[in-house]
């Protein structure tokens, strides 16, 4: 089969329209890092990619409910740890105030001081995060600790906000609405500001109940704090499990950049090539028609 001068021109320009569409593709993987970037490109890896990629979307979200569930038991830690502070704070008046020197205008003034301690522990009982009352339970309630005629009020529910971590894997971001230990240290408080005000110079039973009430808050800063523990090092083990995924994802469609740009050079040098062959060709074809 005879080959024209036509016909190779015809051959040299699809090549060129070839070495277009390489160049193409390479600047695309250059730009982007990634050799696998469409199905086309490596269905196997692409396909599995898609894979990799939900799994690292869970992890992400696990990490996002994870932080929130932190946030939240580590404000519901500090408010309790200022309930734990406050009541320290009315154990030290009353062992001060049981003393028979003590005057009336001195056990008025420590009667003031124990409302204002009150005032402060019914502020944290009822502290609030993103909204939400932290010792209300699940209830919408904006205050849900109340003190009326000298006595504690709850509005709240016995529910506890959990957060969804993953499918069928949900976390305790708080402690149970209406905790007794709340009610105890309050009730303790008024009680203390109540026989202060009344005049009593004995106030052991007030100190019992603050030490007992204290004991409480005690114990229930601790069971949320390794709540809080537990809950980072899950979010820490998410956090592994995540970079354990993207370096799967890498492996999978990233791209050999030297490469990629050694080769894009390449190609770039002959379509150079080609296009000054194509000048050269269609020269000879011209001189060839004039004579």
């Amino acid at each position: 089969m005879r080959v024209t001068p036509d016909g190779i021109l015809q051959r040299m320009l699809a090549g060129a329209d070839r070495r277009w569409s390489e160049i193409g593709r390479l600047e695309g993987v250059v730009a982007s890092g990634r050799r696998v970037q469409q199905p086309q490109d490596d269905p196997v890896a692409y396909r599995a990619a898609l894979s990799v990629d939900r799994a690292i979307a869970l992890a992400k979200g696990a990490g996002r409910a994870l932080d929130a569930a932190a946030s939240r038991l580590a404000a519901t830690e500090n408010a309790l740890h200022e309930l734990g502070t406050l009541l320290t704070r009315a154990r030290a008046l009353a062992v001060r105030m049981t003393n028979g020197g003590v005057t009336a205008a001195e056990r008025q003034a420590a009667a003031a001081e124990a409302r204002h301690l009150r005032d402060e522990a019914l502020a944290a009982a009822n502290r609030r995060w993103r909204d939400e009352a932290l010792f209300g339970g699940t209830s919408a309630a904006a205050a849900p600790y109340a003190i009326q005629a000298g006595a504690v009020t709850y509005t709240g529910d016995a529910g506890q906000r959990t957060v969804a971590v993953a499918p069928g894997r949900s976390v305790a971001a708080g402690v149970v609405g209406g905790a007794p230990e709340l009610r105890d240290a309050l009730a303790a408080l008024q009680a203390l500001a109540d026989g202060l005000a009344a005049g009593k110079a004995d106030l052991g039973p007030e100190l019992g109940a603050l030490t007992q009430a204290q004991d409480g808050v005690v114990r229930l800063t601790a069971e949320t704090g390794a709540r809080l523990a537990s809950v980072r090092n899950e979010r820490q083990a998410w956090n592994g499990t995540r970079a354990a995924l993207e370096k799967e994802r890498a492996q999978l469609v990233d791209a050999d950049l030297p490469a990629a740009m050694a080769r894009l050079a390449e190609a770039r040098n002959a379509l150079e090539a080609l296009y000054l062959a194509l000048a050269r060709m269609r020269g000879l074809s011209l001189a060839n028609w004039l004579r």
